[in-house]
Formats: structure tokens, sequence, C-alpha cells
């Protein structure tokens, strides 16, 4: 099985399976629906590529597929694919599952994301990255210098364009609605947020649609003071301590189901 990482915009990073299946019949490539609008103009080169390496059997009907939703939008995922083909089509054989991802450039060499590694997952393996080498290359990487495979962390923001984030958590005080609305139920019931009632009151729209997210309590961090101005000796309005308190409460009740 070979494995890659899920780049989507407002999706959370996550290894996913490249999902292969090879039946007899006539010569076909057929990509799953998640896949065919980026990768209709990429199937000419996996069978360019797959004809370099030396495929030659041609009564093979194969399906490729990743469990996704939506169209898929990122280029990386082109290097699994082919990888998975070859180890579907018996032109390559995995000793241990593989992590794998990169895109080809015209010259067909090689490119790879950008990410840092953390903990190691026992029986996954990969390689190590070298940009700019051909595909010839890293097949014999898989089998002459595999390393164990450790999670990778790519840039959370940029796979989030237009949210804020307090460290690594999705700001929610912060990010216009019209953004958050872009995030799926996925992110919400798996990610980590962060709200705050201080110095300003929250839109009722804001409240309203918060009040509404499958969130889980345990990844959100409330932050609030005891009224807007913070200061010892408090110089709110009467409205606005009564507006503090409002939120405060509503918020609360949410967070605490």
């Amino acid at each position: 099985m070979v494995y890659t990482t899920l780049l989507e915009p407002y999706y959370s990073p996550q290894i996913i399976p490249i999902e292969v299946t090879v039946l007899r019949g006539a010569r076909r490539l057929r990509l799953g629906s998640s896949l065919r609008r980026k990768y209709n103009d990429f199937t000419p080169k996996i069978w360019n590529i797959l004809a370099k390496l030396g495929y030659q059997k041609y009564l093979q009907k194969i399906y490729v597929n990743i469990e996704f939703p939506h169209p898929v939008t990122s280029s990386y995922y082109q290097l699994p694919i082919v990888v998975a083909i070859l180890d579907g089509v018996g032109m390559l054989r995995l000793r241990s599952p593989l992590y794998s991802i990169g895109r080809f450039l015209a010259d067909y060499t090689i490119s790879y994301p950008e990410f840092t590694e953390s903990n190691e997952i026992p029986g996954i393996k990969t390689t190590p990255l070298i940009p700019g080498e051909k595909i010839e290359q890293y097949l014999n990487h898989i089998h002459t210098t595999p390393v164990d495979f450790k999670t990778p962390k790519f840039d959370t923001a940029s796979l989030f364009p237009g949210v804020a984030f307090q460290g690594t958590a999705i700001n929610l005080t912060k990010t216009p609605i019209s953004i958050l609305r872009k995030i799926p139920e996925q992110t919400w019931k798996n990610g980590q947020f962060f709200i705050t009632l201080r110095k300003n009151s929250l839109s009722e729209q804001l409240l309203n649609f918060i009040a509404l997210l499958p969130l889980n309590k345990k990844h959100v961090v409330f932050d609030y003071k005891k009224c807007f101005c913070e200061q010892i000796i408090c110089i709110c309005t009467k409205y606005n301590k009564s507006l503090h308190t409002e939120q405060l409460l509503f918020l609360k009740e949410i967070f605490q189901r």
C-alpha cells in the first residue's frame, strides 16, 4: 500500500492511501471522481512514465482513487499515484507500506513539497528526498535506502488562505465569517480552535455561526476576562458590562454541552 498526505484547502493535512485496482481487460487507466478534474491531463504522462520503465502488460484496466469528497487541487499526488500503479501492476515489490509525495516537472524530475518531520510511525517506510532526481533513482532508493517514516508537518497557514491562527489553532474571532464558511465539517470536528472575548464584543452573526458548529469542546481554547476594559477598577459602561456577561454565558453554554 502507498500512502500520501492530503493537501487540500481548509483541510488539516492527513495521511491517506492511494487506492489502485488492476483488472484484466483492454488497456485503460481510470481515475476516481476526486482525481479527474486535476489529473486527466496527467494521464498521458503516467503512460509515458510506465512505458519508460518497461510496462508491457496491455491487457490491464487500472483504476486509481483517493478517498476525498471533492475534486482535489494539489499536484503532489502525482508521484504516489505512479508508485501505487507500479505496485498494483507488479512492477514494484514493496516490502512494507510506503509513504510518498511529490510531483513531476516538465523534464520528469521530481519536486517535493517543504515540510518538517515529527513523530515516527512504525511499519511505514519512505525514501530520502532528493529534489531533481529521476523516477528511476527514486524507485532505486525504495529498495536500497528505505528510511523509517516520520509524520510530516506542513505549513498549515498556506492550506488555510484567509484564516487567522493563534499558534496552531484557528482563531475564530479574527477570521472573517466568509472564510470560516469555507471550512469543511471534518476540520471543525478534528481541528484546534481559539476564541477570545476580550476588549471587543463579538458580532451576533459570529455567535450564531459558532453555535451551529460541530466543535469538540476539548479542542477549543476560550480566552476571556471579567469585562471588556480589563481594568482593575472597571470603567465599562452598563451596556458593555451587560453585553459581556450575556456573550460570556452564551459561549460557556456552547462549550460546556
